[in-house]
């Protein structure tokens, strides 16, 4: 302050809380105004030995406030990122991830908003990161199949940032006007861009416009992998090598699709039709519904959750209203629902049996699988109407090693599950070899893509309902072909098998991800 005070220094960039900021110039001219000391100099002549590179450091571009916001940002999302990994949103601690990036709450809530803000954010900065560790790799071959791969690496480590982190973020896809939606559009952006550019590439020339958007056919596929992986900690059945089998067949199946192996108009144009009258059905829960196998005061309460579930969502339903229109005291309430948690699961598991004796007449009256695939998205389309919130925290909740509330979940989609793989497997060609992958995975898979493009809708107005069940059909027709044998797949998938393993092998946690920082 001495030195600048006589201008023998810069005046330095301030932060916006006052807090001076020195570049390395004020470092270098400080050491030369040591050595100017040394030699006996006065102020006044040191100030005109140094007055050229003053001059010259006065005019600097740089901005330093701006590159100390960004360089503390980092620090922040790092120490969010580790947080939340380490305890899932629900328990992580402002305070200590403001102690851990050694912050003051002040300075943190210059750069956040609160809690919601940072895990927005960070989701976007593990995404960047991610894709700058996988990138290089990724370039290193032309083979789509193995570029897949690299790139699930990163679908792998992203589940270390804890499933209710998750939750969160795929929450904030879906509400109207938060301030959180840019971080999470961007990243899921990056995620999908790519992919998408790769698989608009194999089209051929003078192949005739899309059937459906290449963007929904990547969102899909996104979704295919996180209801696999929901699958897979359920038990031991399926490892970390089923699952990436399991993506890189659906995947070499869109591929051959894509690529015109196989004939995909005339097949979606017999269910045109069909499409609309899917997208038009009145698929909301009636305030009349029956809950199925449940009876008395348990059936009262669930049907009552059920109806203020679907209109207030999990975060907006109140016990209080539940209670009162059952019937029922919060003693009794308690009595047969220890939580709201678990309430929510056991009114999804009665919706799904609901819905199921619905929809299992209708699909019993037509062999045709495309039929019967699109007379189930109905039934899909019935579960969204519970709510974003609800659907993210039953998929969730059916992650979470430790829930209590897994039991309920896991029957209500193996319910779904189980007669969808009994059709999955009556499609496969009599002479075909062992299946390479479970059909079980390629019916979460193909339920899974149907999530994550429905929820797709509530971003913007570019696609409508039609365009998510075309969506979904186009994929369901590319796993037909496959499972009869139009395309050897079995074949392909041995190319990959030494990459499959050496990657199921790998260390993909958050710590290997900053590794090198």
């Amino acid at each position: 302050q001495f030195y600048t005070r006589r201008g023998l220094l810069p005046q330095p960039a301030k932060t916006e809380s006052g807090r001076c900021l020195y570049s390395e110039d004020h470092v270098q001219l400080l050491r030369r105004i040591g050595e100017l000391k040394a030699r006996g100099l006065s102020v006044a002549e040191i100030k005109d030995e140094l007055e050229h590179a003053i001059e010259h450091v006065n005019q600097s571009d740089v901005d330093l406030a701006s590159r100390e916001y960004e360089r503390v940002h980092q620090i922040i999302l790092r120490a969010g990122i580790e947080e939340f990994v380490t305890r899932g949103y629900d328990h992580a601690h402002l305070a200590s991830i403001i102690r851990n990036a050694g912050v003051t709450p002040y300075l943190f809530y210059t750069h956040f908003a609160g809690k919601a803000q940072l895990l927005v954010e960070c989701f976007d900065a593990f995404v960047i990161r991610n894709e700058t560790l996988v990138q290089p790799r990724v370039e290193q071959t032309v083979d789509l199949g193995e570029r897949l791969l690299y790139r699930l690496t990163g679908n792998i480590r992203a589940r270390a940032l804890a499933f209710d982190a998750q939750m969160v973020v795929r929450l904030e896809e879906s509400r109207t006007g938060a301030d959180l939606r840019k971080p999470v559009e961007g990243a899921w952006q990056r995620i999908i861009r790519p992919v998408a550019e790769e698989l608009a590439d194999l089209r051929p020339a003078a192949s005739s416009a899309p059937i459906v958007p290449d963007e929904l056919i990547v969102l899909g596929l996104s979704g295919a992998f996180d209801a696999t992986y929901m699958r897979s900690i359920w038990d031991d059945t399926y490892g970390q090598r089923d699952l990436l089998l399991a993506h890189l067949w659906l995947f070499l199946a869109v591929q051959a699709a894509m690529s015109g192996e196989i004939e995909m108009d005339p097949r979606m144009a017999r269910y045109d039709e069909l499409v609309r009258e899917v997208a038009t059905h009145n698929s909301q829960i009636p305030a009349s519904f029956d809950v199925q196998g449940c009876e008395g005061i348990h059936g009262r309460i669930l049907h009552a959750a059920t109806v203020e579930f679907v209109a207030r969502g999990y975060e907006g339903a109140h016990v209080s209203a539940i209670t009162q229109e059952a019937g029922v005291t919060p003693h009794v309430f308690y009595a047969h629902f220890p939580s709201k948690a678990r309430l929510l699961a056991e009114c999804f598991n009665a919706s799904v049996k609901w819905n199921a004796a619905i929809m299992e007449p209708q699909i019993a009256r037509t062999v045709d699988p495309g039929e019967r695939h699109l007379r189930r998205l109905t039934g899909s389309l019935r579960m969204q109407a519970l709510g974003a919130d609800v659907m993210a925290f039953v998929r969730v909740e059916g992650m979470r090693e430790e829930s209590d509330l897994r039991e309920p979940l896991e029957e209500a989609w193996g319910s779904v599950v189980s007669r969808f793989v009994r059709d999955l497997a009556a499609m496969r060609s009599q002479t075909s070899s062992p299946p390479a992958v479970a059909d079980e995975l390629i019916a979460f898979s193909l339920l899974g893509a149907f999530d994550a493009t429905y929820g797709r809708l509530i971003w913007d107005d570019a696609y409508g309902l039609t365009d998510v069940l075309s969506t979904n059909l186009w994929l369901f027709l590319a796993v037909q072909a496959a499972m009869q044998g139009e395309i050897d797949l079995g074949s392909r998938l041995s190319r990959y098998v030494d990459l499959v393993e050496e990657i199921a092998g790998s260390e993909l946690s958050v710590a290997s991800l900053f590794g090198d920082s």
